[in-house]
């Protein structure tokens, strides 16, 4: 079992794109044989940011891909998907 998520750090930059991670941990332990998850922490990383005001530029952006496999086989894991600026205006 594990513990509820942090709440998200700030993110690492005033503007642009930038990252934003929380984490939990593990909250009882296995016991009488059970197995132990194979990572004691666990992360979520997501984007984050916001245009800066002297960069702001229109532009034209693709379909988005698809999802991404799981990053995990069993509890937690991530997803991701994204999509590509086609033409900047």
């Amino acid at each position: 079992r594990y513990t509820d998520w942090d709440a998200w750090a700030v993110c690492s930059v005033t503007c642009g794109i930038g990252q934003r991670s929380r984490s939990r941990r593990v909250a009882v332990n296995p016991r009488n044989g059970g197995q132990s998850c194979a990572d004691a922490d666990i992360t979520q990383t997501e984007a984050c940011g916001k245009p800066c005001a002297s960069r702001v530029q229109d532009c034209v952006l693709s379909s988005w891909e698809p999802w991404s496999s799981c990053s995990a086989t069993c509890d937690v894991g991530y997803q991701q998907r994204k999509r590509m600026i086609e033409q900047h205006m």
